[in-house]
């Protein structure tokens, strides 16, 4: 049945590499998606720990690696196909890794005085194609690595918990097995900072790739919280102590990861002021409608930047309980950052609504004249009425005045 597969998966990968050799522009490119799903699909019917599927892993790595393809569907199916068979014989943060030192190569940095080099692994990674296609997926990817990595977290604290009796002094199986756990989620989650000591640098676009960036970021914190509660709890029961791996994982991640946090957040709010200035003036009204969705978007944006700072206060605090618990500093590498207040600078942005007040109330100045230009002259019948009855009413007086004459002269 296998021989089978593979016979089949080696005629379309035939037909890949015939359309990938063709000379037309376009349209081949295309024609690669279904191909590649279906490789796709008949590779998860292939043993793992087969050579059939290593050499089919090799030649999509291959594809990946050495073809220079700038059409986004092609570049997607081929990069989830990629992250799809990687994760079945290793795991793909290496992978991620990677592919994020590429994005950075290709998007460049935040701050444009610092010039990146412009050397990539992967022929596929673009600037067409780095954002928001395969940041998308990048991103994508480490939530599923990231929540599989607070499984493992989970797990071994369950373990923990259930045996406090065992020390680390012991020569038992169970403390050789729980560092073993220790020592792959701290490498994991170690690499996963190099991965964002890339993205946050980069200068990504605004929209999808700002959301799933601050919300993958603040799951990042989440494990690394996770990760600190953890040992919390060994300190707690006296049932071991925190290994070295650990003490430079919380070194790499202040070093490495959250200054560049706070100095992503400040180039995510500078974009957002200099859009909300951009459109503040704008008077076109066929514009009105990309105005709006543009305001939107900001405050879209910005409702997931409070809770990737309460993250990160969340995971100093309890660096700070350990540190406690254990005698070791480990807050000595966290600094703390003057742009930790996440909210819009509020006088650029004062100005910005004044300024947008202003137009407005220009428009309605001017509609208002206009409206009065075209305004008909004031109806005048009403004072007329009033006059006439104003009128009436002396020469009632007048009759009563000569009625009440008469009568007095008769009574004489």
């Amino acid at each position: 049945m296998e021989d089978r597969i593979h016979q089949h998966v080696k005629n379309f990968q035939r037909l890949v590499m015939t359309v990938l050799s063709s000379d037309h522009d376009d349209h081949p490119a295309k024609e690669i998606v279904p191909l590649v799903h279906i490789i796709g699909s008949l590779s998860k019917h292939m043993k793992t720990d087969g050579q059939q599927f290593i050499q089919l892993h090799a030649w999509v790595n291959r594809l990946f690696t050495e073809q220079a393809v700038d059409d986004h569907s092609t570049v997607k199916v081929l990069l989830m196909t990629l992250f799809s068979m990687t994760s079945r014989i290793q795991n793909t943060v290496t992978l991620i890794r990677d592919v994020s030192q590429d994005i950075h190569s290709q998007l460049g940095d935040i701050d444009q005085e610092v010039e990146v080099e412009d050397k990539t692994h992967f022929a596929m990674v673009t600037h067409r194609t780095a954002a928001p296609c395969i940041l998308l997926l990048v991103l994508q990817q480490m939530d599923k690595e990231l929540d599989n990595t607070e499984w493992v977290v989970g797990r071994v604290k369950a373990d923990l918990q259930a045996n406090p009796e065992i020390n680390a002094g012991e020569t038992s199986p169970g403390p050789t097995q729980r560092e073993n756990h220790e020592k792959s989620i701290c490498t994991r989650l170690g690499i996963f900072i190099t991965a964002f000591h890339e993205l946050v640098q980069s200068a990504i676009p605004s929209g999808p790739c700002v959301e799933g960036m601050l919300k993958t970021l603040t799951k990042m914190y989440g494990a690394l919280a996770n990760m600190v509660k953890y040992y919390l709890t060994m300190y707690n029961q006296r049932s071991g102590h925190m290994s070295a791996r650990f003490e430079k994982l919380v070194k790499l991640s202040g070093t490495h990861l959250t200054q560049h946090v706070y100095a992503m957040i400040t180039y995510i709010q500078a974009a957002q002021t200099g859009h909300i200035q951009q459109t503040g003036g704008k008077k076109d009204k066929k514009k009105e409608a990309s105005v709006v969705t543009g305001k939107a978007r900001v405050l879209k944006e910005s409702k997931f930047v409070p809770n990737l700072i309460f993250a990160i206060e969340q995971y100093e605090r309890y660096l700070i309980q350990l540190s406690k618990k254990s005698k070791i500093n480990l807050m000595e590498h966290m600094k703390l950052s003057t742009s930790r207040d996440f909210r819009i600078n509020t006088v650029v942005l004062q100005e910005a609504l004044e300024q947008q007040a202003s137009s407005s109330e220009e428009e309605n100045e001017e509609n208002s004249d206009h409206e009065q230009e075209n305004q008909p002259p004031p109806n005048k019948q009403a004072k007329v009425t009033d006059t006439q009855t104003s009128k009436k009413g002396k020469l009632g007086l007048q009759g009563k005045a000569k009625k009440s004459k008469v009568v007095d002269n008769a009574a004489d």
